[in-house]
């Protein structure tokens, strides 16, 4: 499971904690009903040391399951505020043309909604451990009450768990495509919030938006999560349904097979029923797994498109030497978007000189290069070929950001800071 691994890796010490804790805590839970079927079995005649045990048992569960899962919510906070650091650092420190064209709806709905999915998934893991470990001890004492029980438990173990990974498979793909439209909605939603005044001015874009694209889109969106969690219910159901089927056939086949004692056939039924009742809590969270799987592989793609492109070099200390300049040029500066279908639109090449105290006005067409220019300019972009230089200087990677800090700017899409 690609969660399980991400955890080893960020926070190996409190997660194997916290898993350690509900393995010992399933693993009494169990040994508290093999305790349970021992008195009973006395009738009355119970040792000491028996009550001594059960009680032991009984403190053990509570306490170890309390400690797992408030590792677990520990370690889901720090994980949203670590995550989402990540996801700021590499956006801020990723060329903006990179960042640009992942696109601000992908970047928020990761920031705002995987991580979270993420994070609410977390306790259900050591649930997942907790259940392998009850289930381990419920087989270990079938194998002494009755190994017939205990391998034909195995044998429905096993199919329960090849039921649910044929469903899981099928499960993840559409929840996967639910994740994809769950970006398109975020881009409408973006649409919507801040092209408000545009909307409200044209009558037929605004019903095309609101009325069709973004219809569709969570009309898709809803339809794919529906069939995806449906399936992991689905999955669920079947496994649930496995075991209840070896208790029909322990009830109704095994005496005819097996000389089995009624007693050893209430104790094989009970423990079963308590090996249910435990599956049960763990299959409620495959969904919500299922959904942070998807999530936590959204959020790496993301991380590793802004990563790849490398991180803009940040001097340790605020550089100077810019501040009286007289004259900025562009030799042969060149800029290319690369269109969708191969196509390509080039700005450049572009030789000017700026003189302090001028006043320049850049006028064109839409789609002409003006904020590219203003881009470029002010160093948010980096020339593809050509260099900028101020007062014979080139502007490089080491001192690009003192070159930036020489700019104020109000671009269209500008953003308005708080205090």
């Amino acid at each position: 499971m690609g969660l399980f691994t991400y955890l080893l890796r960020s926070a190996r010490r409190p997660f194997l904690l916290a898993l350690a804790a509900s393995v010992v805590s399933g693993g009494a839970g169990a040994a508290f009903i093999a305790v349970v079927n021992l008195a009973l079995a006395r009738a009355g005649n119970v040792p000491a040391g028996l009550v001594w045990l059960f009680t032991g048992l009984c403190v053990a569960t509570v306490v170890t399951r309390f400690l797992s899962q408030n590792l677990l919510f520990r370690l889901s906070q720090g994980f949203i505020q670590s995550l989402r650091r990540r996801l700021t650092d590499a956006i801020l420190g990723a060329p903006l043309r990179t960042v640009e064209k992942t696109g601000t709806p992908r970047l928020y709905s990761a920031l705002s909604d995987d991580v979270v999915v993420i994070a609410d998934a977390l306790p259900g893991l050591p649930m997942v451990c907790f259940s392998a470990a009850f289930v381990a001890v419920c087989l270990a004492y079938m194998a002494v009450v009755s190994p017939a029980v205990a391998l034909a438990s195995l044998v429905a173990t096993a199919l329960g768990v090849a039921v649910y990974r044929l469903f899981a498979h099928y499960g993840l793909r559409r929840l996967g495509a639910a994740r994809e439209e769950q970006d398109r909605l975020f881009e409408h939603f973006r649409a919507v919030t801040e092209g408000t005044k545009e909307l409200k001015l044209d009558r037929r874009r605004r019903e095309a938006l609101a009325g069709e694209r973004l219809d569709a889109t969570a009309s898709a969106y809803r339809r794919n999560s529906v069939v995806g969690l449906s399936v992991f219910e689905g999955a669920a159901g079947g496994g649930q349904a496995v075991f209840f089927g070896l208790i029909g056939v322990l009830l109704f086949c095994f005496p005819l097979w097996f000389a089995l004692s009624t007693r050893t056939l209430t104790d094989s039924v009970m423990v079963l029923l308590f090996m249910v009742s435990s599956l049960q809590g763990v299959l409620t969270w495959l969904p919500v797994l299922g959904r942070a799987s998807v999530a936590l592989r959204t959020i790496e793609e993301r991380l590793d498109l802004l990563e790849s492109a490398g991180r803009e070099t940040r001097p340790a200390e605020p550089t100077t030497g810019f501040e009286r300049w007289e004259r900025l040029e562009f030799r042969g500066v060149t800029h290319t978007y690369p269109g969708a279908r191969g196509e390509e639109f080039v700005l450049g090449p572009l030789d000017i000189t700026f003189r302090r105290g001028e006043v320049l006005f850049v006028v064109g067409g839409n789609g002409s290069g003006k904020t590219t220019l203003a881009k470029l300019l002010t160093g948010l972009y980096v020339p593809e070929k050509g260099t900028v230089q101020v007062d014979g200087t080139e502007i490089t990677a080491d001192n690009r950001e003192a070159y930036r800090s020489q700019f104020s700017a109000v671009f269209s899409d500008f953003f308005l800071f708080g205090v």
